[in-house]
């Protein structure tokens, strides 16, 4: 489903370096609007946060250029973004619609006050109606079995009863209000203050890289970064280019995402840019580190100590694509290993991809062959640029492709 709001940057619009009181702001966000003791919850969370992951910065600002913007686009789109504490009693009329363009069944909520009069409607969006109907009435199974056979009164009367039984029982409700519109994206347990919401992980990645940076006097920038509604990515990039052979350079650093609406893990992955003086193309490597959605923030500090492994990571992925010989042009075989595994990728993400694979793969005279392996990732990399989902799907593919060249090219 598309995101209802998103924001792409890329390094040409990203410049300047953020303040260090604007990223020790984003510590002190919070998200839930009507109740004080969860408030009060988050920002004690928040304040542990910050003392297992101190901010050293030595200047005024930070020394990664394009931190600025980057918070700019976050701070937009948080104005969009609220939490509210709701009672199941407080929970109105629910109507239930078929979304046309993806087929599921979404909901209309109305949420009432706590004098009981109607406060507003809210659509789901996202995982939101199979959130609402789990995590407070433990029904969406049978509630979409039960729509199929055209018997929307059935699941009313089981919301109807949970209600009866549990009327003081609370949840957090993840709401974006949109051109005039409340959009329910998520629910979860009202205690669960410990959110790895993007605020959070932001401030953890800034702080972390701008520690990292002043420690091993090596500076980065923002090569890109998307946020919505609720995920974000960023890709962090030092400055040092490292000569390989003939015309071909590398940075390496580091790519963070995370959503707010899975229990899944913040994600920390080593990344290259790999550059021939005209083009250059991204990869995605391994995991460097990751914070489970669960985890108590003193647990994040022993974490983060393994980005001291960035320095052999880098070795590594530079013997690897010195290996791969990008400069040599693309064999038959070459050509028809790589688009055999992307025509025969199962992910979703590259669907509506593989036709503009083909005709590419189609325009490449294998005989009479200009074309370098770069090259030839460079036009990938073109295919799927707007689409970032997709793109970072190829980013990790190219790492796999130079990897297994490296290794063919090591045994001759």
């Amino acid at each position: 489903m598309k995101n209802l709001i998103e924001d792409n940057l890329n390094k040409e619009q990203l410049t300047e370096a953020a303040s260090i009181k604007s990223v020790l702001r984003l510590i002190s966000e919070g998200t839930v609007q009507n109740n004080f003791t969860e408030k009060e919850k988050q920002k004690d969370f928040q304040n542990k946060v910050q003392d297992n992951v101190p901010l050293d910065g030595i200047n005024d600002k930070l020394s990664i250029i394009g931190s600025k913007e980057v918070l700019d686009s976050f701070n937009k789109i948080k104005l969009h973004k609220y939490d509210q504490i709701i009672s199941v009693k407080d929970i109105g009329q629910v109507e239930f619609y078929r979304d046309t363009s993806t087929s599921k069944y979404e909901i209309k909520v109305d949420i009432n006050s706590d004098e009981g009069e109607h406060a507003y409607t809210a659509k789901t969006i996202y995982n939101g109606s199979e959130d609402f109907l789990d995590k407070i009435f433990k029904i969406n199974k049978f509630a979409n079995f039960s729509l199929e056979l055209g018997a929307e009164d059935m699941v009313k009367s089981n919301l109807d009863i949970v209600k009866s039984k549990e009327p003081e029982k609370t949840f957090r409700f993840r709401l974006i209000e949109y051109e005039g519109e409340a959009y329910l994206r998520a629910v979860v347990t009202s205690d669960r203050y410990k959110l790895y919401d993007n605020n959070i992980v932001l401030y953890i990645a800034l702080a972390m890289m701008e520690n990292y940076s002043v420690q091993r006097h090596e500076k980065f920038y923002v090569d890109k970064f998307n946020i919505t509604d609720s995920k974000m990515n960023l890709t962090l990039i030092s400055s040092e280019k490292k000569k390989l052979s003939g015309n071909i350079s590398i940075s390496t650093g580091v790519n963070i995402s995370n959503s707010e609406i899975s229990d899944g893990s913040v994600r920390f992955n080593f990344v290259y840019k790999i550059n021939d003086g005209k083009h250059h193309v991204s990869a995605i490597s391994k995991e460097i580190l990751k914070i489970d959605h669960g985890w108590k923030s003193d647990k994040i500090t022993g974490e983060l100590k393994k980005l001291d492994g960035l320095n052999e990571l880098t070795d590594g992925v530079i013997n690897a694509v010195r290996n791969a010989s990008l400069n040599h042009k693309v064999t038959e075989q070459v050509l028809f290993t790589i688009f055999r595994d992307l025509s025969g990728s199962t992910s979703q993400l590259l669907t509506g991809y593989k036709d503009k694979f083909e005709a590419l793969k189609n325009n490449i005279d294998v005989v009479d062959n200009t074309i370098s392996i770069f090259k030839l990732f460079s036009l990938l990399d073109g295919v799927v640029k707007d689409d970032v989902s997709a793109r970072l799907f190829i980013e990790s593919k190219f790492n796999k492709y130079i990897d297994q060249l490296g290794r063919l090219n090591e045994l001759g």
